[in-house]
């Protein structure tokens, strides 16, 4: 098992699993457009991801990716890996917004009605699901949106249930509050946390112009579930 998470380390499978890699597969597109026309980037809604460079965002990607699909290596939980994955559901977010927006158009390219609301609601069964199994409190079918439901509100609670899942809180979201105070604040802030001192301190992938290839040769096995 591959990811820290408040479940245990684990890695994602069924439905889950699914959904992540489609939101990995739209941000990866995404993220090539922006190689060719860098005036043009697209916002995750993460300041640490977002101002990352397009070739950085990708390696980034597939780095966590990996780790939350694949019984790749443990990978550390600082801040700048857990700012991917929080990119992850914000896109899902996007994704079932965008969705919602065009309810006329709702066939996707493969043919599935309500492709994203559909996979969010299939993920928080399975879930529904084990939690039952184990007597956890979860979520009553009898809360759940349908799938045609455009009220992007009753959705983005259930990204947040999935999210939560996998991240333990959304401290990475506050790296510049620490990387701007003086070292005995950012100290003290940490310590009222329970945020360790490196947790900020690791930096992003950096690969030359010459990864790109395998980089995106990573993804595209990713998104297929091949890796």
């Amino acid at each position: 098992m591959t990811w820290r998470t408040p479940l245990g380390k684990r890695h994602l499978v069924g439905p889950e699993a699914e959904l992540v890699r489609a939101a990995i597969g739209w941000m990866h597109d995404l993220i090539v457009e922006e190689l060719a026309d860098r005036d043009e980037l697209w916002s995750f809604q993460v300041p640490m991801f977002d101002r990352l460079e397009p070739l950085s965002r990708l390696c980034l990607l597939v780095d966590v990716g990996e780790a939350l699909l694949t019984t790749t290596p443990l990978p550390s939980l600082t801040a700048i890996n857990e700012s991917a994955v929080g990119a992850i559901f914000n896109a899902v977010k996007q994704l079932v917004a965008l969705e919602t927006d065009e309810q006329k158009d709702e066939a996707g390219s493969d043919g599935q009605p309500f492709r994203y609301r559909t996979l969010l609601l299939t993920t928080t069964q399975s879930h529904a699901a084990a939690d039952d199994a184990t007597r956890m409190d979860t979520t009553s079918s009898e809360d759940l949106p349908l799938p045609d439901c455009v009220d992007t509100e009753e959705w983005e609670w259930l990204v947040e249930a999935v999210s939560n899942r996998i991240l333990w809180d959304e401290d990475y979201l506050y790296g510049d509050q620490f990387l701007d105070a003086p070292p005995e604040v950012a100290r003290l802030k940490r310590d009222r946390l329970g945020i360790t001192s490196d947790y900020f301190a690791a930096s992003a992938p950096d690969p030359k112009e010459s990864a790109l290839a395998s980089i995106r040769a990573r993804l595209n096995a990713l998104e297929r579930g091949k890796s």
